[in-house]
């Protein structure tokens, strides 16, 4: 079964299972929360240390008493403490540890909220949980624009106040938490879209909630991991480890096919010919020397290179004209298990056509265009949006971006929690499509050829970026730095 901490779960099921650990596996809903609020209180304070004054930012729900608890703590620690209430305590464990609070000698802040938050050495969230639905308003909309603009770190309780832990979408206003302590299970909306940027260093504190429980239901998705990458016999050829065409590199866009192919070279394929137009027959060989190339236009070569390979990424350069719809066409005629990214997808959008044996690998923009909706609505439910795209289209989506995501059908998605703002460069998606590529090709299942690509893809623009910086990332530094995540993935099998 799935480890726990590698589950991701929607605010029903976090409901759901919290009634299992209580009602199955005999948990109490006030030890929960006292533990939640001791364990946090550690947590935050080994991170950032204890910060005067200590302020708490609690709610009339159960978010609260977490928050009601983490005070109580840095009261019996001999903090300045501060606790700001933006409800009237509603749920019966939040009134006990509200007034275990007080009982302890602590209070609770009146007068202009704003005033109390400014001079801040912490702040800690705990104004809503994973239960809201809409924007923030009135008072809980006032602390958390104050919040914001406070120069000191911030720790939420379970989900930032604001973040929608289902989808990763952030209402307006949002906290910017600065890490995130979250209990028993992790929420898929940590993990994708603006939770990635809002949520800081993710921390699960499970609470004790043994994984028996967990195993009581289904989850949303789950965490991406380390592929298992298959080893080499030592009596192999180069066509045991797959031909991979490359179809696309349109004047003045050869650029996106070498990066695809050098990435498929990289990733292992035994074979990877690139076919371009005439005027570029035999230039890739220049850029790379390991690299074959054929020409498009001729009809009698294109048909043989894509008969003897094993998989095709279509689109890295592609273009939008009637040349390129003739090619994309004629590629997904002839059936083979195809990647399509760039061009592809755009082409793809109009034709409309279903095809079970590929991946689409769209960013927001394309994926929006595949749904003929906008980015902001993909963006709004990134999980759902990919989930569509592959009822619509068929086979395994891709949906690229920060927390970016795999789905293979209506069921859980695989979230990818590596990754970083510098993969926001030219030619980076080029690179996804061709390790991709390369994985189908050496005979991985399409879903388990996606998760590897995503998983490498990031993992190793992260150890590129340690050693160049986000700002400097190119999409052929990844290239190059493909070896060392390989040979680190080949060790841990």
């Amino acid at each position: 079964m799935l480890k726990p901490d590698r589950r991701l779960y929607t605010s029903r099921q976090c409901r759901q299972l919290d009634r299992i650990a209580m009602e199955e596996f005999g948990f109490c809903g006030l030890e929960l929360m006292k533990t939640a609020g001791r364990r946090a209180f550690s947590r935050i304070t080994g991170q950032f240390g204890y910060r005067e004054p200590f302020v708490v930012l609690c709610g009339a729900g159960n978010n609260g008493g977490d928050g009601y608890v983490v005070a109580r703590c840095a009261l019996e620690t001999g903090l300045d403490v501060r606790v700001v209430q933006a409800f009237v305590p509603k749920t019966p464990g939040t009134v006990q540890t509200c007034q275990e609070y007080l009982d302890l000698g602590g209070t609770v802040a009146s007068g202009n909220r704003g005033e109390i938050l400014h001079g801040a050495g912490l702040i800690v969230d705990g104004l809503f949980g994973t239960g809201l639905s809409r924007a923030p308003a009135g008072a809980s909309a006032e602390l958390i624009s104050a919040a914001n603009r406070v120069r000191c770190p911030v720790a939420a309780l379970d989900i930032p106040s604001g973040l929608d832990s289902d989808t990763g979408a952030a209402f307006s206003p949002c906290i910017r938490a600065d890490m995130t302590v979250t209990f028993i299970g992790k929420k898929l909306g940590l993990y994708t879209g603006a939770g990635t940027e809002r949520c800081g260093p993710v921390c699960l504190e499970d609470l004790g909630v043994p994984a028996a429980a967990h195993d009581r239901l289904s989850a949303a998705g789950r965490m991406m991991a380390p592929p298992r990458l298959p080893g080499r016999r030592a009596d192999s050829h180069k066509r045991d480890y797959g031909s991979v065409v490359v179809a696309g590199g349109n004047d003045g866009m050869l650029g996106a096919a070498l990066l695809c192919g050098q990435a498929a070279l990289r990733c292992g394929s035994g074979l990877v010919t690139v076919l371009s137009t005439r005027n570029h027959l035999d230039m890739p060989a220049m850029y790379c020397p390991e690299l074959m190339s054929r020409c498009l236009e001729d009809a009698l070569e294109l048909d043989a290179s894509l008969h003897r390979c094993d998989a095709v990424v279509l689109g890295p350069g592609l273009g939008q004209g009637k040349w390129s719809e003739s090619v994309f066409e004629r590629v997904l005629s002839l059936g083979r298990p195809t990647v399509i990214d760039a061009d592809g997808l755009n082409i793809l959008s109009r034709s409309g056509m279903k095809n079970e044996n590929q991946v689409l690998t769209p960013h927001p923009g394309e994926a929006a265009r595949l749904l003929q909706c906008t980015p902001r609505e993909i963006q709004n439910d990134r999980a759902e949006a990919a989930r569509e795209i592959t009822r619509q289209y068929g086979g395994v989506c891709i949906l690229k971006g920060a927390g970016s995501l795999v789905a293979d059908g209506p069921g859980e998605v695989t979230v990818c929690d590596r990754g970083n703002p510098g993969m926001a460069s030219a030619g980076m998606g080029d690179v996804l499509s061709g390790i991709v590529g390369a994985w189908v090709g050496q005979g991985m299942p399409l879903p388990d050829a996606a998760c590897a690509g995503v998983w490498l893809h990031s993992a190793c623009a992260d150890q590129v970026a340690e050693n160049l910086g986000e700002t400097s990332l190119l999409a052929s530094d990844v290239v190059n730095g493909l070896p060392g995540i390989l040979v680190q993935s080949c060790r841990q099998r």
